[in-house]
């Protein structure tokens, strides 16, 4: 860092002696003096707020107390209190991170293209990814109701730390108090990890997205999803980021956690293709990324391209409203804007005429890269139909029930039949039953992706090497990866083999279950998995997975022997001598609070029929 002149010193201290000190983190007088200016403001500000209520206040202590914490590198907006994020004031605390200025342009761009669509929904739904300071779903509120009141607005922030949680309750309390705020729709914030995989074991302590927004009785199909993940890399972190920000912002929301095994690059980019996968899941209509440079939009968005979902990409730059001074990147992805790359769009479906874009081919962008194009070319009516409303759950795209898909086979085959052979139209849909299928391309787009979700594109030695591996235990989302269907798919496989008699029972009662899969199906049914869900994946009847459910919920835990009960009781007690409440030990034991309370009065009483056996403990006079 160069050192500062000592004629700008001088000068400085001509001014006032106070920006001296101020100069080391501001680097220039201009600079420097907005601060002082800023800080003498909040002091004036908190010293009559105390003296309305009777306090008195030393404006001096207090501001040469700012300006040394400020010279020691603390932000300004953790002294001030506040940070403007568009045009609201949003509260800065240590632990959660500052919002910048550069997202807060992004999301405004993103709901200036919205905001004039005709033909939004009447209920928006948005959700934000790891929202820190809450500032993203209140400033979408503030500016889509600036604008237009004919929208109902359900916004939910998620995030995993308690801090962020706390401060964007706060900042959704202080900002309904002004009075251009509108009392429409509703705001919510959430505890969830973005990492965690719903269809493996759990292993975080917070819950994966979809699932709290199960146990939240939230909807499960979402509108727009912007997320502002931690995307800087170790090596990035030490590189690129200023002293303030290494010394008194939270490293937790720039830095995403280590994994063994993962170089730098990786590591930086960790969060956006479980953010892409949610996506999927949640059905969005438009996703808004935000990314550290232009390499990195570029990995985003080719991630984002592979999943052959979205109709577009686009890559925005800080001031994406400006006109555009590059060209496309490599001839694939539009650039927006003018300034560093800081933002990735996509959308599909219903979200391409919200942006005001033009509609791409969905063969390029099928949610099935297996699927023949002649598919899609020889059937335009349900190219059409998909393409309009192809954001319903794919596996249930425009196909309403087997009869339909019985009639329309037949149809095709009747009409497939020559005409000099009226009789044999009649018998046509036995020799379909019997297995004569018309030909892929002869089928409408629709059924075939019902048949691709039901796994019957798969072979059939596919389909028994699918199922053998889930009764050797694998995890559905690893089948999933590995023979490239949906999760769906496995469970629907699996099913269809049972029912067969192909896939046996092997553990069709609870006394044949081991312990460890008791305790599987109870952690699952926690988890707000259905039961015939839970049955599918564990590999046994509906009634066996009450059975379990009810006996560990009996015992309590997922323990059964009498000596780990005891080891399990023994931890209770002393964990709640500890200080930790009895929610919080039931969420670590997957036990019931009543439970535990039981467990820890259980040894209260131990210990106190003990003290009156033994008496008081003191000297002995002996």
């Amino acid at each position: 860092m160069p050192r500062i002149a000592t004629s700008l010193l001088r000068k400085a201290y001509t001014i006032s002696p106070l920006l001296p000190q101020l100069l080391q983190p501001c680097r220039n007088l201009r600079a420097a003096q907005n601060e002082l200016r800023w800080l003498r403001e909040h002091v004036d500000n908190v010293a009559k707020a105390r003296s309305a209520k009777g306090k008195n206040l030393s404006k001096r202590a207090f501001l040469h107390d700012l300006v040394k914490q400020r010279a020691t590198g603390k932000p300004l907006q953790y002294l001030l209190g506040t940070e403007f994020f568009g045009d609201l004031e949003i509260s800065c605390r240590p632990g959660v991170l500052i919002p910048r200025q550069d997202t807060a342009t992004a999301v405004q761009h993103l709901i200036r293209l919205l905001r004039d669509a005709q033909t939004l929904p009447s209920q928006l739904r948005v959700l934000d990814l790891c929202t820190g300071t809450g500032c993203i779903p209140l400033l979408f509120h503030h500016e889509l109701y600036a604008a237009r009141t004919d929208i109902d607005l359900r916004a939910v922030g998620v995030d995993i730390s308690d801090k962020a949680l706390q401060l964007a309750v706060h900042n959704l309390k202080r900002v309904r108090k002004d009075k251009s705020w509108v009392e429409k729709g509703a705001i919510g914030y959430m505890k969830a990890d973005v990492l965690a995989n719903p269809f493996a074991d759990r292993t975080s302590r917070s819950p994966a997205v979809t699932t709290a927004l199960r146990h939240a009785r939230l909807p499960h199909l979402w509108d727009v999803l912007i997320s502002n993940p931690p995307y800087i890399s170790p090596e990035g972190y030490w590189k690129t980021t200023t002293r303030s920000v290494r010394g008194f912002e939270p490293k937790l929301a720039l830095v995403p956690p280590s994994r063994k095994g993962s170089s730098a690059t990786e590591q930086g980019d960790m969060f956006y293709r479980p953010i892409l996968q949610i996506s999927r899941e949640l059905e969005a209509k438009v996703v808004l990324l935000e990314v550290a440079d232009l390499d990195q939009a570029i990995r985003v968005a080719s991630a984002a391209r592979g999943m052959r979902i979205f109709d577009g990409i686009e890559i925005w730059r800080e001031q994406p409203e400006s006109p555009q001074d590059a060209d496309p990147v490599d001839g694939e992805f539009r650039v927006v804007g003018q300034g560093n790359a800081r933002s990735v769009v996509c959308w599909r479906g219903a979200g391409t005429k919200w942006l005001g874009k033009s509609s791409q081919e969905l063969a390029s962008h099928s949610i099935f890269p297996t699927l023949p194009s002649s598919a899609i070319a020889d059937n335009h009516d349900s190219t059409d139909i998909a393409r309009k409303d192809h954001l319903r759950p794919q596996f249930l795209a425009q196909i309403e029930s087997w009869k339909e898909f019985e009639r329309v086979r037949r149809a095709r085959t009747e009409e497939s039949l020559p005409a000099e052979r009226p009789r044999a139209r009649a018998s046509a849909p036995r020799r379909v039953h019997a297995g004569k299928m018309p030909p892929e391309s002869a089928l409408p787009l629709e059924i075939l992706l019902r048949d691709r979700v039901l796994g019957k594109h798969l072979t059939h030695p596919q389909q028994e090497a699918l199922v053998r591996c889930y009764q050797r235990g694998w995890n559905v989302q690893k089948i999933s990866n590995q023979f490239k269907v949906h999760p769906l798919t496995v469970y629907r496989t699996v099913s269809r083999f049972r029912r067969a008699g192909t896939a046996k029972d092997s553990n069709t009662s609870l006394q044949s279950l081991p312990e460890s899969q008791r305790g599987h199906i109870y952690q699952l049914a926690m988890d707000g998995l259905p039961m015939k869900v839970i049955a599918a994946e564990c590999n046994c009847s509906v009634e066996t997975v009450r059975e379990a459910v009810a006996h560990i919920r009996r015992v309590g835990g997922s323990v059964a022997s009498p000596h780990r009960r005891r080891e399990r009781n023994e931890r209770i007690y002393q964990l709640s001598k500890v200080g930790w409440t009895h929610g919080a030990i039931a969420e670590e034991l997957s036990m019931t609070r009543g439970r535990v309370g039981e467990i820890i009065r259980s040894f209260k009483s131990k210990e106190l029929v003990l003290q009156k056996v033994k008496g008081p403990v003191g000297p002995s006079n002996g």
